[in-house]
């Protein structure tokens, strides 16, 4: 793009940045946007989505990337369809419209690209499956958690690069060896790592970074924050000169040294990869707590764009299916064309694997199922434990349901509710309004079924923290005349005794619980979570 750039300036045209108006981009999907052509090397592969591709132009790409030119072409496949059916008509009078156009800068392009697709078994068919909307008139006016929108952080917040004692930045230097020794060739092979003596070390330690070419330093980061357009960022040359001396490190050899220019150059670079990652961290961190900060409800009913059409059946699962499984195709046509069978759980289970419950926003919930892509994602084992675990739950305490409409949705990435933390967004698996009967009363629980095995020291993690914690100040907003609860739950797949034996601080699973941590392997996790939820 910076070539780009410089090649207009060379031809006379002007370029600015506008940090002020909303972005072009996203106004592609409106019906009145005036943007009808999009150039831009590979920056539409992934990532976005739109209905109105028409025409496709390919310049030297598609001949080595086979994957990625499948996606490209699946933006330009995907059609609206008549009342959102994600489906062509069959009507020859607006057939052109409904094509989609592949130019490519060979006139046999196409034909190799589809030969090499068939060669390698790339063919793939798929099926639309739909669900049931439940309960529309008891969740529509239910408050749901959304960004306000009108709202920009790049244009409220301007973001001045500081020292923080709370973001760094570290990178590895040791290589690493192992060494693999067998007295014979049929005998198992051992190996043992090479230990080397390291240390965690500034670079200032390591050379005097006024050595390094500052003027490039300073460009490069510049030129970062325009390519990741943190546009409100402000830094300068001393700012990033005491970071480095004092929030970066890197882990060396003991005997590690600069020994010529090449040493020197190549820790310049690595200081400009930790200088970047401080820079995205404290862009993270301030967008996460601006985002808080502009968090509101809106109706249910109005945010859920795919459930808030007046149609009780919704297409909204895409299952691939490789093409050569015409048998399993077909069973799962025939499946997905009749509701009924569809929502009886037991039939053909073994092609389709899937949970209906009652209190869903919609059913089924398809689960995973190897040798098919599911889009959104099938549920994976903790997340069916979780679901089965609630709807018995529910089957066996029918009086809660008297007292309390309680109502569950499948939180996508993305597309749902999110939260920025600092190393990411975050997308809880689960939302489960829980609204009292009698009285404006309302619980939101975020729920994350979840393996905690690899998360090192649990309860200092910043995902447990913002959902046992931090979710609850979030949210802490008025709705109309609503008494509004938000609490969020961990619900462990990791058993406690395998938890414990990777913990340096062995705690109770009460202590655990305490901070809203409850283990799937519990018969009466259910119980406790009810408990806790409902404990005012």
């Amino acid at each position: 793009m910076s070539a780009f750039k410089k090649l207009l300036k060379e031809k006379g045209f002007e370029i600015e940045q506008d940090a002020i108006s909303d972005s072009l981009f996203a106004n592609i999907k409106r019906e009145n946007s005036t943007i009808n052509i999009l150039i831009g090397s590979k920056k539409f592969i992934e990532g976005w989505d739109t209905w109105r591709v028409s025409c496709m132009g390919l310049l030297n790409i598609g001949k080595g990337e086979g994957p990625q030119i499948i996606q490209l072409f699946g933006r330009g496949v995907r059609l609206k369809g008549k009342n959102l059916s994600l489906k062509r008509s069959g009507n020859p009078e607006i057939s052109t419209l409904e094509t989609l156009n592949i130019y490519g800068i060979s006139a046999d392009y196409i034909g190799k690209f589809l030969s090499a697709i068939k060669k390698e078994e790339v063919e793939f068919e798929e099926i639309k499956v739909p669900v049931r909307v439940l309960n529309r008139e008891i969740w529509k006016d239910f408050p749901y958690p959304t960004k306000d929108e009108s709202k920009k952080f790049e244009r409220e917040r301007v973001l001045h690069l500081r020292v923080d004692e709370k973001i760094s930045a570290s990178m590895n230097l040791v290589p690493s060896m192992a060494v693999y020794m067998a007295q014979e060739q049929r005998e198992d092979v051992q190996s043992s790592e090479v230990e080397t003596q390291i240390a965690s070390k500034s670079i200032a330690d390591l050379v005097d970074i006024e050595l390094f070419d500052w003027e490039r330093i300073y460009t490069e980061l510049l030129e970062f924050k325009r390519e990741i357009r943190y546009l409100n960022l402000s830094f300068d040359l001393e700012t990033l000169k005491e970071i480095l001396k004092q929030r970066c490190k890197v882990i060396v050899p003991n005997d590690f040294k600069v020994k010529d220019l090449k040493d020197l150059k190549n820790l310049e670079n690595i200081a400009i990869s930790l200088l970047k990652s401080c820079i995205d961290k404290l862009d993270k961190r301030e967008k996460g707590r601006f985002e808080k900060d502009i968090i509101t409800y809106k109706l249910a009913g109005k945010q859920l764009s795919l459930f808030k059409l007046a149609f009780d059946r919704v297409e909204y699962y895409t299952l691939t299916v490789p093409a050569k499984e015409q048998k399993l195709i077909e069973r799962l046509k025939r499946l997905v064309e009749n509701m009924d069978a569809l929502l009886d759980e037991q039939k053909e289970r073994d092609i389709l694997p899937r949970i209906v419950i009652d209190n869903s926003v919609f059913v089924p919930l398809l689960l995973e199922k190897e040798g098919i892509s599911i889009s959104p994602p099938g549920l994976n084992e903790g997340e069916k434990r979780f679901l089965e675990g609630l709807k018995d739950y529910l089957d066996k305490h029918p009086e809660i349901l008297d007292e309390y409409h309680i109502v569950l949705l499948r939180n996508e990435a993305r597309e749902g509710v999110g939260f920025m933390l600092d190393w990411g967004e975050f997308y809880p698996d689960f939302i489960l309004w829980i609204r009292e009967k009698k009285r404006n009363r309302m619980d939101i629980v975020f729920i994350e079924p979840k393996g905690l095995k690899m998360l090192g020291d649990l309860l200092n993690n910043e995902k447990i923290i913002f959902l046992s914690e931090g979710l609850r100040e979030t949210l802490r907003k008025q709705y109309e005349n609503w008494q509004v609860e938000v609490k969020g739950f961990v619900l462990s797949t990791t058993p406690y005794e395998e938890l414990r034996r990777g913990q340096v601080s062995i705690k109770s699973k009460e202590e655990y619980g305490e901070k809203n941590i409850l283990f799937l392997e519990d018969r009466d996790w259910a119980e406790k979570f009810f408990e806790k939820v409902l404990d005012t």
